[in-house]
């Protein structure tokens, strides 16, 4: 990457571009890029979803390999016998060529795919009789997303591929001529009176709607439609993975920003991750009737052991949620679904990949809102029925899937160490319930097992579905790994929604976090955990599905104290949440490991029995 780039993506981070999503061009007069003089370099800079690019995604953006782009898709568009063109004032001269075409006649055209630099839909319209012609403005830094989601979707493709996971592009090319099925000859006054279906615009006026959303529905109920048109709202946790927040209803559920795909068996060994916006995420449909869902049931009746979690956000594509493809943890023999139902159509095999022709005119049952990829249960069905045929031959129905890959080891991970990762997980998988969708997790040494850490579990396991003990394996402390953990599970052997696990060499380890070890040495100089928090964050927390960690606060331990200061700062950043929970105290003295440690070699039994559980204290007795 260039000097001038690695300048210009610097302030692309820092920047504030929310002028795009409002409709209009910002003109930027940043003396860098008009050193430059790349006005393509210039509309990347007003693209906020992409700022957050990693920088081999970013090696491979070009303006020569744009503009190729831009000729490949108007190809395909004139294909589809769209009538290409954009505004006279092309202000990007760089790419002026690819529009300008010896002169054609509109009137041997009644689709007219318009590319518009103007700030004002209104200009397009005027141009051309809306009775007569179906006009389809595209704004031009659309196109510039789409051409970057393309770069991305072949990036993932390419490097997944060779660890045999695939990826493939939904797109729905026979849609966009036909968005209006079965009606033909469509024109921009149709496309304008259908709007009206939109879910946004249902919304103020459900009653007068009886007739279309008793068709959409089996069954018409103005309770019902209100939630389902209620969709969570959207968060960035971290930079460029959109996700909803979480969402706990009778027909719309999100959970740690997926949204519930049903019928996931307990056994399974790969996994199909779909992305996209409203389409897979189940636009105007309960959960069992989204996409996900019924390729789920189609899954299951033919007996291939995949589960299929959607990623998808209403509104949202894979540009705004490229790093959750980065943070993913991949088993060969998994399946990647990209679904774009934008107007370009997505991937060099696009022909190939398009499903809505099939499912379109050989179901009379279906009905749609305003447009063709909009369905109701029965299209949904459809789509996921046609997506299985596409993708059966790629399915291991008798696989038994490996070892996790590591498929970007330009993620600060060690490789060696997600290998031994995947062989510390094949060990305990077995005591994570498979019916549990989140976890919950607290990582503790018990040096030993007191009540401090017992009330810490606690006011845990109170308000989670599942909680996670990791008990550290290192064996560097005072007491045994062995008997430490025994003591562990004695301890709480009474909450009924605990699992305690070792923690193998994965979480605050000589490997990850030696100064753990080295407290009293420490204790006055400058350390960093973040290795450790990052290794969490990567990779212990996808596996594990874990959205939540728990910590007691640490009044007095520096590398303690440091250690969770920089959870702090790092978890939330991979949609982590971090709880810190007040130390339990008695006699406003906090309970702590080093003060029973003290109080054994002292002989204060007394004092020992006070602050620790009796399954503890009569080991310590038994071995002292």
């Amino acid at each position: 990457m260039t000097k001038e780039v690695k300048a210009l993506k610097k302030k692309i981070d820092k920047a504030s571009l929310y002028g795009y999503f409002h409709g209009y061009t910002m003109t930027i007069t940043d003396e860098t890029v008009d050193e430059l003089k790349i006005p393509f370099l210039q509309i990347i800079y007003d693209m906020h979803a992409f700022s957050c690019m990693e920088d081999d995604i970013w090696e491979l953006v070009s303006l020569e390999n744009f503009k190729s782009f831009v000729v490949s898709r108007v190809a395909i568009m004139e294909e589809q016998g769209w009538y290409v063109t954009s505004d006279k004032e092309i202000i990007y001269p760089q790419v002026k060529t690819i529009f300008t075409k010896k002169e054609k006649s509109v009137e041997k055209w009644d689709k007219i795919f318009y590319i518009r630099f103007c700030p004002s839909f209104s200009r397009v319209y005027e141009r051309y009789d809306a009775e007569l012609y179906w006009i389809n403005p595209m704004n031009f830094q659309e196109l510039v997303r789409v051409y970057l989601m393309n770069v991305i979707v072949k990036y993932y493709k390419t490097i997944l591929g060779k660890y045999d996971v695939s990826v493939l592009a939904v797109n729905w090319v026979w849609a966009l001529n036909n968005c209006l099925y079965p009606i033909k000859n469509i024109t921009t006054r149709m496309i304008s009176d259908r709007d009206k279906y939109l879910v946004g615009n249902l919304e103020g006026r459900l009653s007068e709607e009886v007739p279309f959303l008793s068709d959409i529905y089996k069954e018409y109920d103005e309770k019902k439609i209100k939630q389902l048109f209620d969709i969570p709202e959207k968060i960035m946790p971290s930079r460029g993975m959109l996700r909803h927040v979480d969402r706990n209803g009778q027909y719309i559920n999100v959970i740690a920003g997926r949204r519930t795909t049903t019928d996931i068996p307990s056994d399974y060994n790969n996994t199909i991750y779909m992305f996209g916006g409203c389409v897979f995420f189940g636009y105007a449909e309960e959960d069992k009737n989204t996409i996900p869902s019924n390729l789920q049931r189609i899954i299951n009746e033919k007996n291939a052991k995949y589960r299929v979690v959607n990623l998808a956000a209403w509104g949202g594509n894979i540009d705004e949620e490229h790093m959750w493809l980065r943070t993913l943890r991949y088993k060969p023999g998994d399946i990647v679904l990209i679904s774009y139902a934008g107007i370009i159509p997505l991937g060099d095999d696009y022909e190939k990949s398009d499903i809505s022709y099939e499912f379109a005119i050989n179901d009379n049952r279906i009905r749609y809102f305003n447009t063709l990829v909009h369905c109701n249960r029965y299209g949904y069905e459809a789509v996921a029925r046609t997506i299985y045929s596409k993708i059966e031959s790629l399915m291991r129905k008798n696989y038994i899937a490996c070892g996790y890959i590591d498929a970007f080891k330009n993620s600060g991970i060690d490789y060696e160490l997600v290998c031994e990762f995947n062989e510390y997980y094949k060990s305990v998988e077995n005591q994570v319930p498979k019916n549990i969708e989140k976890f919950a997790a607290i990582v503790m040494n018990c040096n030993p097992f007191t009540n401090g850490h017992r009330y810490l579990i606690e006011e845990a396991a109170k308000t989670e579905e599942w909680l996670l003990v990791f008990v550290v394996e290192e064996d560097k402390s005072e007491y045994k790994f062995e008997d430490r953990i025994k003591l562990v599970k004695e301890g709480v052997s009474d909450l009924s929604n605990v699992s305690v696990i070792r923690s193998g060499k994965m979480m605050i380890s000589g490997k990850t976090f030696p100064e753990y070890f080295t407290k009293k040495e420490n204790n006055t100089i400058e350390i960093d955990p973040s290795s450790d928090v990052y290794l969490f964050a990567r990779l212990i927390a996808p596996m594990f599905h874990i959205y939540r960690r728990y910590v007691g606060e640490e009044p007095k331990d520096l590398v303690t104290q440091k250690y969770n200061m920089v959870m702090k700062e790092i978890l939330p950043t991979y949609g982590i949440e971090l709880i810190e929970i007040q130390r339990k105290k008695i006699d406003d003295e906090t309970i702590s490991a080093s003060d029973v440690r003290r109080y054994v070699s002292e002989g204060e039994w007394e004092k020992v029995r006070q602050i620790v559980p009796i399954t503890t204290y009569d080991y310590l007795k038994k071995h002292k």
